[in-house]
């Protein structure tokens, strides 16, 4: 294949999360996948599946906080981006540790004897590594890798027969130096081979 000269259909496509598992969490460190074949729990075994995600899927926000510089004229004269914040938000809707221990911290709940208990303390501010796998048209693959992120922000949580019992988590993703930046990628092309 090559580049291609003219707009390409292969390459709009709407997104799902990967069949079997689509959403992973693991301790901050955990060792992060490098392409997107192998399910991280093969890369890692700290990586947990978080289970099923409602409909809305996954929100990817990027903020700046901008400021513009002018002359004594007033003429623009430089701009700045500022401060950045990026958040992965989410609403996982399977009621279990791997989800529980983003809320409330994995020292906070336990699952023993076929009953969870969780301690509400507070805000926690575990860090964590996630990994989000999606499927585009045409079965192209695409992984996110979050090496580090925390939750950021919690939303009310429903509980009644016409809802899905799950709360929104928003996690704030957190610039990572030994990865080199927020986000990892890896997303098939449809103009390159595979080696």
């Amino acid at each position: 294949m090559a580049e291609a000269t003219t707009n390409q259909t292969s390459n709009v496509s709407v997104g799902k999360g990967a069949a079997g598992a689509y959403a992973w969490i693991a301790p901050y460190g955990a060792t992060l996948p490098t392409d997107n074949t192998e399910a991280p729990s093969t890369v890692d075994t700290d990586y947990k599946v978080l289970g099923f995600i409602d409909e809305n899927g996954v929100t990817f926000s990027d903020a700046t906080s901008p400021t513009d510089f002018n002359d004594m004229s007033g003429d623009a004269i430089a701009s700045t981006t500022g401060a950045v914040t990026k958040t992965a938000a989410f609403v996982p809707v399977e009621l279990k540790k791997a989800t529980l221990d983003i809320i409330y911290g994995a020292a906070n709940v336990t699952d023993s004897n076929g009953v969870i208990t969780y301690t509400d303390k507070g805000p926690d501010s575990t860090l964590w590594t996630m990994v989000f796998d999606f499927v585009l048209d045409g079965g192209r693959k695409w992984r996110v890798v979050i090496p580090q992120c925390k939750l950021k922000e919690l939303a009310d949580m429903t509980i009644n027969y016409q809802t899905l019992v799950g709360r929104q988590n928003t996690m704030a993703v957190l610039y990572d130096a030994t990865a080199g930046g927020y986000y990892k990628s890896y997303l098939d092309s449809t103009e390159t081979e595979a080696a």
